[in-house]
């Protein structure tokens, strides 16, 4: 009565299929890091450039920001 037999086996864990799970989630996982940051400094270059808000990620050139703020100083500067 030792207990033994009759139960189903212990589940075999294959190494190497561990390993690669935790290789693909780890790369997984940096991506999306990077795709952040990534994404972040693009902000922070449309926001430092005065373009606003734009969907394709360039810069559109002569922005509203911008030629508002040359008009808006025009009358103090003098005529251009």
């Amino acid at each position: 009565m030792c207990g033994g037999g009759g139960g189903s086996p212990a589940p075999t864990v294959d190494p190497a299929a561990e390993r690669q799970a935790a290789t693909d989630a780890a790369r997984q996982a940096s991506n999306a890091k990077l795709a952040a940051n990534y994404k972040a400094r693009q902000a922070q270059t449309v926001l430092a450039s005065g373009a606003g808000n734009t969907t394709s990620g360039a810069a559109s050139t002569g922005s509203g920001a911008a030629m508002s703020v040359l008009a808006s100083g025009q009358g103090k500067l003098g005529a251009f």
